[in-house]
């Protein structure tokens, strides 16, 4: 029997679950109210379960670590993690999708996934796919859509046909349709003829090629020639970042699904909700007996219809009706609950005021831990860095900032020296500090089992994080193969 290849496409930003989603750490591997980020329970929904194999990854080349490390926590060992320097739209995710597949597996299929949408009812959606899957070894392109619940304003639809002769629950698709108005969505809900785009796929690798080649020719031959042309790279497959970057970042239900004779859907109700902005994040969440959720630190009095998320300290609120508040560390979110839609606007406003905080969050996740900032001032910078135990940050130097180094817990093995030559070992404990003048060498490693924690305080005229020289990484980050020797 052949089996279903889950492929997870984990590239996307996240914006309008700003500002806890950032573009280095977008919404798909947050924790928001549970153990378990929406990426992980997307590679979980299928995990172990008969007929399908580990899951494929498509992501950033800038979360491949967060990727390993959101797997690792759930002891899963990815078929393959495929890297996108610049995200071009899932047409192009789905042609290289298929072409691993059938490098993998010429009768599998591949099953495409978003990373980030919630599935309170797992194995209805896997009996829906295992009534797609025969439609889909039939050439057929299939689609999964999720009977309404309301007149969502927020989704696309596809407007069922009739029932594929042969297939008791396999419909033919009529049309797709945009995102409606709240008139046009009611009209849809009535007629109980129309279903919510869920962006979930099922289909052989060779169908969606032989329809992507026929139907948009410049997309296939630009994702074949770069998957042709991938490295691997620290066990991560890297596509050709030239070539896949002039791709057309078009959706597949534009380059595809729009035009093919071969549309196919299967209607499911699994209590889908693609978490597409704050008030869908509302929904989902267990509420007061005045319909206010709250997560983390919130004092809630006299407020209703509202969603206060707390990350970094206190809030509280008094007599708000219909609102999301949405705290972090360095901004503050305030919503009409109507109007979350519009959150990506605010986006688009940081990104013209070339400001950072759409970028990253204070804490910034790093392959060997994390560093948090917490002060900074014109010639000064103080961060926590926690390293992971038994990693290593990279031989490292900078041209315009000296650091000093405390240790808080743990033990930091330290490499030190102002040239190759001169490098020293030491080996520092809570409490005790060193210097890091400007131009040395240095490297911290953690090489205990438990976290290493340390207040690094840099000082010199400029602290971007662009002012780095890597000797050697382990990885696989640029390195500057030329060492510095003593003058």
């Amino acid at each position: 029997m052949s089996n279903i290849y889950p492929v997870i496409l984990s590239g996307g930003s996240g914006t309008r679950l700003w500002p806890i989603s950032r573009s280095l750490y977008p919404k798909q591997f947050l924790k928001i109210g549970s153990s378990q980020s929406f990426f992980q329970e997307t590679a979980l929904r299928f995990f172990n379960q008969s007929g399908y194999e580990n899951p494929i990854i498509i992501c950033n080349s800038e979360h491949r670590f967060i990727v390993k490390e959101q797997l690792a926590e759930l002891d899963i060992t990815p078929t393959a993690v495929i890297l996108e320097e610049e995200g071009r739209n899932t047409a192009g995710a789905a042609a290289i999708a298929s072409l691993k597949v059938s490098d993998l597996d010429p009768h599998g299929l591949v099953l495409l996934l978003a990373s980030d949408h919630l599935v309170k009812k797992p194995s209805t959606l896997r009996q829906a796919i295992q009534d797609g899957k025969e439609a889909a070894f039939a050439d057929k392109i299939v689609i999964f859509g999720i009977k309404p619940t309301k007149p969502e304003i927020g989704y696309g639809y596809i407007k069922m046909g009739s029932s594929m002769t042969g297939f008791e629950t396999v419909f033919n698709v009529d049309e797709f349709v945009e995102k409606p108005d709240q008139k046009t969505a009611a009209s849809y809900l009535k007629s109980g003829d129309y279903l919510w785009n869920s962006s979930l796929f099922l289909f052989k690798p060779t169908c969606y090629l032989s329809e992507l080649e026929e139907l948009n020719p410049e997309i296939a031959k630009g994702s074949r020639r770069a998957y042709e042309e991938a490295k691997m790279d620290l066990g991560f497959l890297r596509l050709n970042k030239k070539v896949f970057n002039l791709i057309p970042s078009i959706s597949i239900d534009y380059a595809v699904m729009e035009k093919t004779p071969n549309a196919a859907i299967v209607p499911v109700a699994p209590d889908w909700n693609d978490i597409g902005s704050w008030d869908a994040l509302w929904e989902t969440l267990e509420k007061d007996e005045l319909n206010t959720a709250t997560i983390g630190d919130v004092i809630s009095l006299k407020t209703k219809n509202t969603l206060v998320h707390s990350t970094s300290r206190l809030v509280t609120t008094i007599g708000l009706d219909n609102i999301i508040v949405a705290e972090t560390s360095d901004a503050i979110l305030v919503a009409n609950k109507d109007h979350t839609q519009s959150v990506k606007l605010v986006v688009a406003e940081l990104k013209t005021l070339n400001r950072s905080e759409h970028i990253a969050h204070n804490i910034i996740h790093r392959p060997w831990g994390t560093f948090e900032i917490l002060n900074t001032g014109s010639k000064y910078q103080t961060k926590r860095i926690t390293v992971n135990p038994g990693a290593s940050l990279s031989l490292q130097s900078h041209k315009k900032r000296a650091e000093h180094w405390v240790v808080v817990e743990g033990i930091a093995n330290i490499t030190l020296g102002e040239d190759l030559q001169h490098l020293e070992d030491l080996e520092l404990h809570p409490n005790q500090s060193t210097y890091i003048p400007i131009g040395f060498l240095h490297r911290l490693e953690n090489k205990q089992q438990t976290p290493l924690v340390i207040i690094e305080v840099q000082t010199g005229g400029y602290l971007g994080e662009d002012d780095i020289e890597r000797y050697e990484d382990l990885y696989g980050r640029n390195v500057n193969k030329i060492y510095p020797t003593k003058k």
